[in-house]
């Protein structure tokens, strides 16, 4: 049995301080699981990743101007590999390049862990802070389990998140305003896929 995840989430999402999480099981599972950190469209969807069924994608904006990520993971049609993607959209941008001193954001973050027949999905807000020093420039938050930490070149963001035992490349814009990351990973027994955005406090 193949396995397809499809939700939809547009427009301004107001940040709260709860978490959510949730916890399921499928009779499928997932095998020769790989990730990637993918160009959304234009209009911030998914781009077709040949997966089983129709309509496979996860999109979390919390700007009405289109600002923010998606991620989506499925078993690949034709084949036997399951896949998860992300990918982030920076819309009007994130400002000026933090340069100095630290700046600290309230970002939302919405992320999916599948693990054998297992899907872990979790939603809430962590508190992220970006440090510019003499040849560091960094960013680290954490918040239910899910550590990120990452690295800054002007308004280039990189660096890593990790849950439940596996770390996902990170990617994503910072700027004095604004902050929108997306990341990907896997395992033996899945994928983690998922972003954060969010407001300079």
């Amino acid at each position: 049995m193949s396995y397809v995840r499809s939700v939809s989430l547009s427009g301004l999402v107001v940040l709260t301080a709860a978490c959510t999480s949730t916890e399921s099981s499928r009779t499928d599972t997932n095998p020769n699981p790989t990730s990637a950190i993918i160009t959304l469209n234009a209009n911030g969807t998914i781009p077709d990743q040949n997966y089983s069924g129709a309509g496979i994608n996860k999109t979390y904006t919390t700007f009405s101007n289109g600002f923010g990520f998606g991620y989506a993971y499925g078993s690949v049609e034709g084949t036997n590999d399951f896949l998860g993607v992300a990918g982030f959209r920076t819309g009007t941008g994130v400002g000026d390049a933090v340069t100095t001193g630290s700046v600290s954001y309230n970002a939302a973050y919405d992320f999916t862990r599948t693990r054998g027949n297992t899907e872990i999905e979790r939603a809430g807000n962590v508190t992220l802070t970006a440090d510019f020093a003499t040849g560091s420039a960094t960013l680290a938050g954490s918040d239910n389990g899910l550590l990120i930490n990452g690295t800054f070149d002007g308004t280039d963001l990189d660096g890593s998140v990790t849950f439940d035992g596996v770390t996902a490349a990170l990617e994503g814009a910072i700027g004095e305003d604004r902050i929108v990351g997306a990341f990907a990973g896997h395992d033996q027994d899945g994928v983690l896929v998922g972003g954060f955005s969010g407001n300079a406090n």
